[in-house]
C-alpha cells in the first residue's frame, strides 16, 4: 500500500508472485502499477481472481495467464496495455469474466474465446481493437454482458449471436460495423440493453425486436439504417428508452409507439420521417424527452401532447411542413423546460394563458400567431422581428422605429412622440427627431439611418409597460402608418432580473503561486458593475445588479482548468453556497482557458472578460454554438455558422452589431449574443435562480463524495471525507449509482444520480454530493463504488490517494485542496490556524470520531 515512506507498489515488487502456490486472490487495483504483467504469474495453479485494473502497467498480457486453470475472475481494465488478446486465454475454461477494457489493445478478438465455456463477463470496450467480431463468440452459452463499445470492428454483427438465449447487455457501439442487423437478435429474450449506436448499419429495422419483452434501451443512434420504424416496436413493453436519431429512417411515426407505457426517451430527430405525429403519443405518462426535430414532419402538433405530464423537453424544430397554432392543451405541460419550434411554421397563440406559460417554459423558440413582423421595438443587446428578445428590467434599451413608404420618394423621414404607459397609466413620453429622407420602402434594420432612433432610460424599462407611437404628418399617398401599433397599445415584454450574486475563488497554484489574482478579485468585488472583467457579462448576458464578493485565496495543488472547476465545485458544496461560484487562476493555466457546467453555479476561468461571460453563459444553459471548432453544439443553434443572425447594438459604440457577428458561445471571434441564446439565458436565470435563492440548510456530519467521468468515458471517484457541510442529494435520478457497503458487502447506501456535463472539456461529467452520515457507518464503511453505463470505480481499503482539506475554522471556507503529501498538509494547517481532513480514499475512524 502506498504510504508517504514508501513509494507507489511497482513492478519490481511483483516479481516472484508465481512462487505463492495457494494463492487464490490477487487484487493489486487502483495502485501505480508499472512495467509488463510478469509471465510467472501463469504458474499461480490456484488462482481464481486476478485484478490489476487501474494501474499504468503496459506491454501485453502474457499468454501463460491461460495456463490458470482454476482462475474464475480475469481484471485488467484501465491500464496501458498494448499487443493482441492472447488466443490461450480460451483455455481458461472455469473463468466466468474476462474484463479488459480502456487499454490500447489491437489486433482481432481471438475465436478461442468462443471456448469459455463458464463465461458471464466479457468486456474489452475502449480498446483499439480490429477485425470483425468472431461467430465464435455465438458459443457463449453462459453469456450474459458483452462490451464492445469503442474499437474499430469491422464487417456485419455475426447471426450466430442469436445463440446467446442468457444475453443481457450488448454493447458493439462505436465501431465501424456495417451490414445489416440482424433479425435473430429478436430471438435473445433475455436482452436488456441493445446498443448499436455509433456504425455505419444499414437496411431496416428487423420488426424481429419488437419480440425482446425485457428490453429496456434500444439505441440505434448515428447509422445509415433506413425504411420504415416497424410497428412491432410497441410490443416492447419494458422499453425506457428508443434512440433512432441520425439515420436515414422514412414514412410515418408508428401510432403503436403510444403504447410503449414505460418509455422515458423517444429521440426520432434527425432522419427523413414524414406524415403527422400521432395523437397517441399523448398516451406515453412517462415520457420526459420526445426528440422530433429534423425531419420533414407535417400538419398540426396534436393537441393530445397536452397529456404528457412528465415530458421535459420537446423538440419539434426544422420540420418546415408543421404548421398552425400550438395547441392551448400544451399548457398542461407543467414540467416543461424546452420548447424548439424554430424552423416551422407552428406559432405561439396570442391569448393571455398560452402566453403566461409559455413564459415559464426557460429553453424556447417559436414565434407568435397572427401578427405582422413590428414596425418598431426596443433592444438591449440584441433583437430580434420574428422572435422577439425579452428586455431585462432596469437597463436601458434603444428604441428602433421602422417607418417605410408605399413607393419610392423624397420624403425625410418624419419624427415620432413615443409614450410609455404602466397600469393604463402615462409614465413618459418623449419626442424623436427624424431623419433625412428619402422614406425607405422596406424595413432596413441594417442601418441606423433608415431607422428614428432614441435611447430610452432605464427608469422607464419596466415590467409591464406598453408604448405608444404617433408619427409626425406626411403626404398621406405614401401609406407611412400615423400610429404604432394602429390601436390599443404595444406590450413591451420586460422581466425583472435576480441579481447575479457571482463568488470569485482566487487560485494559488501550490508549484508557483501568482499572487495577481488577488488583486483582480478584490477590485471585482469592488467594483462589480464597472470592472473590466465582467463588463462582457454585464452587456451580452441577461444581466441588471452583480455582486462579485470575494472567497478567501484557496491553495491548490493542481493548475488544470478541469481539476479546478471541480474544485470550485466542491468549495461551493461544501460552504453551502448559493450563488454562482467562479474560480480564477493567473499564471500558467493549463488544459483550457475556461471551464463550466453545463447548467450549473460553478465554473471557471483565466482572467479574461469574453471567457468568463462565455463560462457563465454555459451556466445559463447556453451550449455551444457551431464556429471555430467548438465542442457539443447546440444541434438546434439557428444559424448553422454560429452567428448571431440577428442584429445587436453597441451602446458603447453607439454602433449596430450584424448577424454575421459570431456568437459569444462559439470559438470565433470577435463576438456579440444571438438573439437565441439572449432569450434561453434570460429563461433560464427565471427559473433556476428565481428573485431570491433559499439558504442553505445547517452543516451537520456528512460524507463528501465526489468523482465523475473523464475524457474516455471511464468513471472516477476522489478520495471520500467525514466532512461538516450542508446537506446537498441527487435532485434526479439518472444512469450511474453511487453505493456504499461494509466488511461483509451490506449495502450502506445507493444514489442513483445524473452526471452534470463540463463544457469547454472533452466530454467530461462531475459530481459532488454531501451525504448525512447514519451512527452505524462509523468504522462500518468499506468500500464506495461509482458504476455508470461503461464501467465502475472503487475506493477501499487499499486505496491510497492522499488528499487534504484546509477549512478556515471562523468562516468555514476552503482554504486548499492539496493531492499528495500529508505532511505538507499538516504543517500548512498548523501555521495558518487551519482545520485540516486528510484522506486516501475512505475516512479512517478518527475521522469517523
Amino acid at each position: 500500500r502506498t504510504t508517504e515512506n514508501h513509494p507507489p507498489v511497482a513492478y519490481s515488487l511483483v516479481l516472484g508472485l508465481g512462487e505463492l502456490k495457494d494463492l487464490l486472490r490477487l487484487v493489486l487495483d487502483n495502485n501505480a502499477l508499472t512495467g509488463e504483467i510478469p509471465p510467472d504469474l501463469g504458474e499461480l495453479d490456484n488462482l481464481q481472481w486476478l485484478n490489476l485494473g487501474f494501474n499504468a502497467l503496459t506491454g501485453e498480457i502474457p499468454p501463460e495467464l491461460g495456463e490458470l486453470e482454476n482462475l474464475q475472475h480475469l481484471y485488467l481494465g484501465f491500464n496501458g496495455l498494448t499487443g493482441e488478446i492472447p488466443p490461450e486465454l480460451g483455455k481458461l475454461g472455469n473463468l466466468e469474466s474476462l474484463e479488459i477494457p480502456g487499454n490500447s489493445l489491437a489486433g482481432e478478438i481471438p475465436p478461442e474465446l468462443g471456448e469459455l465455456d463458464s463465461l458471464k463477463r466479457l468486456h474489452l470496450f475502449w480498446n483499439e481493437i480490429t477485425g470483425s467480431i468472431p461467430p465464435e463468440l455465438g458459443e457463449l452459452g453462459n453469456l450474459e454482458f458483452l462490451d464492445l463499445d469503442g474499437n474499430a470492428l469491422t464487417g456485419e454483427i455475426p447471426p450466430e449471436l442469436d445463440e446467446l438465449e442468457n444475453l443481457k447487455h450488448l454493447y458493439v457501439a462505436y465501431n465501424a460495423l456495417t451490414g445489416e442487423i440482424p433479425p435473430g437478435l429478436g430471438e435473445l429474450k433475455s436482452l436488456q440493453i441493445l446498443a448499436l449506436n455509433g456504425n455505419a448499419l444499414t437496411g431496416e429495422i428487423p420488426p424481429e425486436l419488437g419480440e425482446l419483452g425485457n428490453l429496456e434501451y434500444l439505441d440505434l443512434l448515428g447509422n445509415s439504417v433506413a425504411g420504415e420504424i416497424p410497428p412491432e416496436l410497441g410490443e416492447l413493453e419494458a422499453l425506457e428508452h428508443l434512440r433512432l436519431s441520425n439515420n436515414e429512417l422514412t414514412g410515418e411515426i408508428p401510432a403503436e409507439l403510444g403504447e410503449l407505457e414505460n418509455l422515458q426517451q423517444l429521440f426520432l430527430n434527425d432522419n427523413s420521417l414524414m406524415g403527422e405525429i400521432p395523437g397517441e403519443l399523448g398516451e406515453l405518462g412517462n415520457l420526459v424527452y420526445l426528440w422530433l426535430h429534423d425531419n420533414s414532419l407535417s400538419d398540426e402538433i396534436p393537441p393530445e401532447l397536452g397529456d404528457l405530464w412528465s415530458l421535459v423537453e420537446l423538440t419539434v424544430a426544422n420540420n418546415e411542413d408543421l404548421s398552425g397554432a400550438l395547441p392551448m392543451e400544451l399548457t398542461d405541460l407543467d414540467e416543461l423546460r424546452v420548447l424548439q419550434a424554430g424552423d416551422t411554421e407552428l406559432c405561439a397563440p396570442r391569448d393571455a394563458d398560452f402566453q403566461a406559460w409559455l413564459a415559464t417554459v426557460p429553453i424556447r423558440r417559436v414565434a407568435a400567431c397572427g401578427t405582422e413582423l413590428p414596425r418598431a421595438y426596443l433592444t438591449q443587446a440584441v433583437q430580434s422581428r420574428e422572435f422577439p428578445v425579452p428586455l431585462v428590467g432596469g437597463e436601458r434599451a434603444l428604441l428602433r422605429v421602422f417607418l417605410t413608404a408605399d413607393e419610392s420618394n423624397d420624403e425625410d423621414i418624419p419624427g415620432v412622440e413615443v409614450t410609455f404607459y404602466e397600469d393604463g397609466d402615462e409614465i413618459h413620453s418623449q419626442y424623436v427627431a427624424g431623419k433625412s429622407g428619402p422614406i425607405p420602402t422596406e424595413v432596413d434594420e441594417g442601418d441606423l439611418d433608415k431607422s428614428v432612433n432614441a435611447e430610452i432610460a432605464a427608469r422607464w424599462i419596466d415590467k409591464g409597460i406598453e408604448m405608444v407611437i404617433e408619427v409626425d404628418s406626411v403626404d398621406a399617398e405614401l401609406g407611412v402608418p400615423r400610429r404604432i401599433p394602429e390601436t390599443g397599445r404595444l406590450a413591451v415584454d420586460v422581466r425583472e432580473m435576480p441579481s447575479l450574486d457571482l463568488t470569485t475563488i482566487p487560485f494559488l497554484w501550490d508549484e508557483d503561486p501568482d499572487s495577481a489574482i488577488l488583486a483582480m478579485t478584490d477590485a471585482m468585488a469592488e467594483k462589480p458593475e464597472s470592472h473590466a472583467l465582467l463588463q462582457q457579462t454585464r452587456v451580452l448576458l441577461p444581466v441588471e445588479k452583480i455582486s462579485a464578493p470575494t472567497h478567501e485565496p484557496v491553495l491548490s495543488t493542481t493548475n488544470n482548468a478541469i481539476e479546478l472547476l471541480y474544485q470550485t465545485r466542491a468549495i461551493r458544496v461544501l460552504e453551502g453556497g448559493t450563488g454562482h461560484y467562479l474560480g480564477m487562476m493567473s499564471g500558467p493555466v493549463t488544459g483550457a482557458a475556461g471551464v463550466a457546467f453545463v447548467p450549473g453555479r460553478s465554473s471557471f476561468s483565466v482572467p479574461s472578460a469574453w471567457v468568463i461571460a462565455h463560462e457563465l453563459g454555459h451556466n445559463m444553459h447556453l451550449w455551444h454554438a457551431p464556429c471555430g471548432g467548438a465542442r457539443g453544439p447546440d444541434p438546434l443553434f439557428p444559424d448553422p455558422d454560429g452567428n448571431t443572425g440577428a442584429w445587436g447594438y453597441d451602446f458603447e459604440g453607439d454602433s449596430l452589431v450584424s448577424p454575421e457577428t459570431p456568437d459569444l458561445m462559439s470559438y470565433c471571434g470577435p463576438r456579440w449574443i444571438s438573439d437565441y441564446h439572449f432569450t434561453n439565458a434570460l429563461g433560464w436565470r427565471l427559473y433556476d435562480e428565481g428573485p431570491t435563492d433559499e439558504p442553505a440548510a445547517a452543516p451537520t456530519r456528512s460524507l463528501l463524495l465526489w468523482g465523475g467521468t473523464d475524457a474516455g468515458g471511464d468513471e472516477f471517484l476522489f478520495p471520500a471525507f467525514v466532512v461538516d457541510a450542508p446537506p446537498a442529494l441527487p435532485d434526479s435520478a439518472g444512469e450511474h449509482r453511487l453505493t456504499g457497503r461494509d466488511a461483509d458487502g451490506g449495502e450502506l447506501f445507493s444514489l442513483p444520480f445524473a452526471m452534470d456535463k463540463v463544457a469547454d472539456g472533452d466530454g467530461e461529467s462531475f459530481f459532488v454530493y454531501v451525504l448525512p452520515v447514519e451512527p452505524e457507518w462509523t468504522g462500518s464503511l468499506a468500500s464506495i463504488t461509482l458504476a455508470g453505463p461503461v464501467g465502475t470505480a472503487t475506493l477501499d481499503g487499499d486505496s491510497d490517494r492522499p488528499m487534504s482539506i484546509l477549512r478556515n475554522p471562523s468562516t468555514g471556507q476552503v482554504r486548499a485542496i492539496l493531492a499528495g503529501s500529508t505532511e505538507r498538509a499538516a504543517r500548512l494547517a498548523e501555521a495558518m490556524r487551519l482545520d485540516l481532513r486528510t484522506s486516501r480514499g475512505l475516512p479512517d475512524l478518527g475521522d469517523w470520531r
